[in-house]
C-alpha cells in the first residue's frame, strides 16, 4: 500500500527504476505506481568495451551460485556429443566449486578464472541457468541457451524472451 500504517503492510515506493520492459510490466502488474525504465544500466557499462572475437565452437558455461554441479551433469551429454567444441566453465566466484575436480580431466572442458568480460569477448555461445551472464551475452548478440534443472525453479528473465 501507499498509505500508513506500515506496521500492517510494507509501503510501496514512490518511484521504481527498472532495467527493461519485462521488469516494468512485472512491477506495474503488482500495483506499483511511477515505474520508469532506466536510460542507462550502469552495471552493463563494461559490455561497451568488449570487442567480440566469437571463436567458433567456443562455449561458455556460467553456472549460478549453487547449481554448477547439477548444471554440468545436465550438459554432460552435450559436452560428450561435441568433443570438437571448447567448453569453458566460469565457476561462480562465491560458489562451492569442489565439483569441478571431476571435470578437470576432460580434454575439451576448461575451467577459467578469467573475467566474464574476457570470456564473453571470446566465445560464440553461452549456457546459463539463472545467471545474469546470460542477459549480458544476449546484449552482445551471442547465442544463449538456458539450462533448466529438473526439480528447481528457474527465475531467469531469459525464459520470457528467448525462443
Amino acid at each position: 500500500s501507499t498509505k500508513p500504517p506500515y506496521r500492517d503492510h510494507a509501503p510501496i515506493p514512490d518511484k521504481v527504476l527498472v532495467e527493461d520492459h519485462i521488469a516494468a510490466s512485472i512491477y506495474r502488474n503488482a500495483g506499483y505506481q511511477n515505474v520508469s525504465i532506466m536510460e542507462k544500466v550502469y552495471r552493463y557499462e563494461y559490455l561497451e568495451e568488449i570487442q567480440p572475437r566469437r571463436r567458433s565452437g567456443w562455449c561458455l558455461i556460467a553456472p549460478g551460485l549453487h547449481d554448477g554441479a547439477v548444471m554440468l551433469e545436465q550438459l554432460a551429454v552435450e559436452i560428450n556429443r561435441h568433443p570438437d567444441k571448447t567448453w569453458v566453465v566460469k565457476p561462480h566466484p562465491r560458489g562451492d566449486n569442489q565439483y569441478l575436480e571431476q571435470w578437470s580431466t576432460r580434454d575439451n572442458l576448461h575451467i577459467s578464472e578469467r573475467t566474464v568480460a574476457e570470456l564473453l569477448a571470446e566465445v560464440s555461445e553461452v549456457f546459463v541457468t539463472y545467471s545474469s551472464v546470460g542477459l549480458e551475452a544476449r546484449q552482445l548478440g551471442l547465442k544463449v541457451t538456458v539450462i533448466s534443472i529438473p526439480g528447481r525453479i528457474n527465475t531467469s528473465p531469459l525464459l520470457d524472451i528467448i525462443d
